[in-house]
């Protein structure tokens, strides 16, 4: 009997066992066929030029002030 597993697309990365053992041929051994599933179908990629500001929060970061010397209480 044929079994089928369905597989998401992933990284090669992170499902490196799954692609070696289809590429070397162990699941079609084992009577297993693969059905690759692309999760990211129609999914937009194209580089996001547009930022975001939380609301309230300063255009510009006031500079910080240089540290003053000698005006620390002693030890």
């Amino acid at each position: 009997m044929q079994k089928t597993l369905r597989l998401e697309t992933t990284a090669p990365f992170q499902g490196l066992a799954e692609l070696v053992a289809h590429d070397e041929g162990l699941f079609a051994k084992e009577g297993i066929t693969i059905e690759w599933i692309d999760r990211e179908k129609g999914v937009d990629k194209s580089p996001q030029m547009q930022h975001h500001r939380p609301q309230g929060s300063p255009a510009l970061r006031q500079p910080r002030q240089p540290a003053r010397t000698g005006q620390g209480r002693p030890l």
